[in-house]
Parts: C-alpha cells; structure tokens; sequence
C-alpha cells in the first residue's frame, strides 16, 4: 500500500508492523520530512516516489544533514534537489552518499574546523563539482593549511589563516609558499618574539611566505 506524507505523518511508528511506502508532491516531502526521516530511522520506510513531471525537492542544509536518511529512500530517478541556505560539516556532506549528490543542482557550501576538514579530505575531493564551496571555522595549523591548500585550494572561499609554532611553520615553509594564494595571515604562537632558525635557501626560496608573518 502506498500512502501521502500527511497519512504518513499520523502513523504511531511503533505500531508500524511493514515499511511503508511513499507517494507525494515533492513540496508535501519537504515540508513532512522530519516525519519521513522518523519512520526511516526506525526502520520503518520503504521508499518515496516523488509525484508529478519533473519534481524538485527544495531543502536547507539544515534539513539535508538531518534527513538524508528519508532522502535517501527517493525512488525517482528524475527528481532535482536544490540547497535553498545553509552550510554542511565536512563529515556531513561527504556522508551524503552518491546516491543523494547526484541529484543535486548545485555543489554544496562546507563549513568546518580545519583539523575536521582535513579529516574528511579525500571524500569532499570525491565530490567534484557537487562541492561549491570550503569555508574555514576558525585558524588552521601550518600543516594543516597545507593539506588544505593544496587539496582544496579551489574551493576554498578565503585565504587559510594560519596559527601555528615558528618550528612547526618553519617545517611546512615550502608547503606554505606552494601554495602562497591561498594563505592568509600567519600567526606565530611562541610569545612575545619568536625565533626563526633558516638556511639561506629557505629564506631565498620562501620569502613569500615569510612575509605573510604578521608575528
């Protein structure tokens, strides 16, 4: 038996004895989503046909992070998803799958801490042009900016700031002047006059770097 989002809604998913399925308007799946995700969550969802010509489910992240679960029951091969605002974690845009990510119309917009970013590195590389956008929470270590940078670099919404030892920026020096465009200021958090030991070659090689040090 295939059943709305509203008789849906009402059903007491403990007394749900057979998942149930789904038919509606991709406006009605929207707005009963959080319901959906319920019965998805308990095992209790068989599937969701989204009903008229060409159907686009219109969501925030918000609710894309929450609900993929019921999103991810979706039957129709045809159906859009649009990402009206909001941002994903790292960890939740790549838990998406590609079976939600290939519906959508537009890449999604990622903010996270850098350590969290650069956890989940090579599945955001995974998602190509479903990634729009990489926006940093905060500062990220000098060997983190790196990883960062030369993994992302042209998703990345602003300039990596750096905050970090002068040991451990003198240590990813090449890295940083690699890939200089995309660093932004670099703190040293040593104290009141940190101490940079150079060779001659990396002060030649990596001045540009050297010269986003603010401290």
């Amino acid at each position: 038996m295939t059943i709305t989002v509203s008789a849906a809604a009402a059903l007491n998913v403990s007394q749900v004895t057979t998942p149930v399925a789904v038919a509606d308007t991709a406006a009605n799946v929207a707005a009963g989503l959080g319901s959906l995700q319920t019965l998805a969550a308990a095992g209790k969802l068989a599937s969701i046909a989204l009903t008229g010509t060409g159907p686009v489910l219109s969501l925030t992240a918000a609710q894309l992070a929450a609900d993929a679960g019921a999103i991810g029951k979706i039957t129709t091969a045809s159906y859009s998803l649009t990402v009206t605002s909001g941002t994903l974690t790292a960890a939740q845009a790549v838990a998406l799958g590609a079976g939600i990510t290939a519906h959508l119309t537009a890449g999604l917009a990622v903010a996270d801490t850098a350590a969290n970013v650069v956890t989940s590195l090579a599945g955001l590389q995974a998602l190509g042009t479903k990634l729009a956008s990489v926006s940093l929470t905060g500062s990220a270590t000098a060997a983190q900016a790196v990883t960062i940078a030369a993994g992302l670099g042209s998703y990345l919404s602003a300039t990596i700031a750096v905050s970090d030892s002068g040991a451990a920026v003198v240590t990813s020096l090449a890295g940083l002047q690699t890939n200089l465009s995309h660093i932004g200021t670099v703190t040293l958090t040593d104290g009141s006059a940190p101490t940079l030991t150079l060779t001659a070659a990396q002060l030649a090689a990596d001045a540009g770097a050297l010269g986003k040090i603010a401290s």
